[in-house]
């Protein structure tokens, strides 16, 4: 009867330590796949900003020449955003009500290319000398890109010494 009971108290003590091992492997395993997850957001956004400074690097010398990218954002953003390097808060620039670009209108910050998802404004990027013609609106200097699946398509023409973003 006694070698019954003690058995029962080690196998009670094996399964306990058991479990433990296991929620351990679990939170382990759950933890690195949420890092792994994050890192892949990270690479395609940095992805994104390589390849639209690469793109606007080689075609605002073209003067005249237009073509159209795919890029791939990251998955937590809706849109790209435009903001005319001349635009400065006033009539000819759209008014917005996303502080991060009223700040860039205002000549706070240098970036022109925003990237958004609801109505939070968090990426930034910096890209040099930008215009921003917009087919439906000749006069606006501000206009967004959404996304279509996991990539957006933006039209970019060179003038020479700056680049347009030509929109819809």
């Amino acid at each position: 009867m006694r070698k019954i009971r003690k058995a029962q108290a080690s196998r009670v003590f094996i399964y306990a330590i058991s479990l433990f091992v296991i929620i351990l492997i679990l939170f382990y395993g759950y933890k690195s796949v949420n890092s792994f997850m994050k890192r892949g957001e990270e690479v395609v956004y940095f992805e994104f900003q390589q390849k639209l400074k690469s793109n606007i690097d080689t075609i605002k010398t073209d003067y005249g020449s237009q073509r159209v990218f795919n890029y791939v954002i990251p998955e937590k953003y809706d849109e790209v955003c435009f903001l005319d390097t001349a635009c400065k808060a006033g009539p000819a620039c759209a008014s917005t009500n996303y502080p991060i670009i009223q700040q860039a209108q205002q000549g706070g910050i240098d970036e022109r290319v925003f990237m958004r998802s609801n109505d939070v404004t968090e990426a930034k990027l910096n890209v040099g000398a930008l215009s921003v013609q917009k087919l439906s609106s000749p006069n606006s200097k501000f206009g967004c890109v959404n996304r279509t699946g996991s990539q957006v398509e933006i039209t970019l023409k060179g003038l020479g010494n700056r680049v347009a973003v030509v929109l819809p």
